[in-house]
């Protein structure tokens, strides 16, 4: 009976985890940029407020491939992955964690950035030997965060 009861709260345990990952808004599938939405939009439609818990999402899409250049040198980079490897300056409580189809947990390669194994990161992989088999890499991040940690943030109005 105990391990019954165990395997069926293991089951709604990652039941919860795998609906809190967010999925990608397909208005920007065919948009260009990086994050969605710009962050004046985000800013002004994602207000928290003392006391409420807070969830909003921001999408993630990058380019393919891209022609860099710096002084005398020039080429043509082709993108398989993005990685966010920390933010910085978020108020204390705040979590952030990704989502969408090219997303993977835990971080397969902790040791490019800080060698943060919690970091969000999204890879198409594609052939290694065919960059033109690469897609976007599309992808979400959640922002939440508890009453607590949101009243905690709050200034003295009650809102951020």
């Amino acid at each position: 009976m105990k391990k019954t009861l165990l395997t069926i709260f293991s089951g709604v345990l990652l039941a919860g985890t795998a609906s809190a990952q967010c999925t990608p808004d397909p208005q920007y599938d065919n948009a260009n940029g990086y994050f969605f939405p710009d962050s004046a939009t985000f800013y002004d439609n994602n207000p928290a407020f003392a006391g409420v818990a807070y969830s909003a999402q921001l999408d993630v899409k990058t380019i393919t491939d891209t022609a860099f250049s710096a002084g005398p040198i020039s080429a043509l980079v082709y993108i398989d992955a993005f990685k966010i490897d920390r933010v910085e300056g978020a108020p204390a409580g705040f979590e952030f964690t990704g989502g969408g189809p090219t997303y993977e947990q835990p971080d397969p390669n902790p040791a490019i950035g800080d060698g943060s194994t919690d970091s969000i990161w999204w890879n198409t992989y594609g052939s290694g030997t065919d960059p033109l088999s690469l897609e976007d890499v599309r992808g979400c991040v959640t922002i939440s965060a508890t009453p607590a940690a949101v009243s905690a943030a709050a200034p003295a109005t009650g809102f951020t």
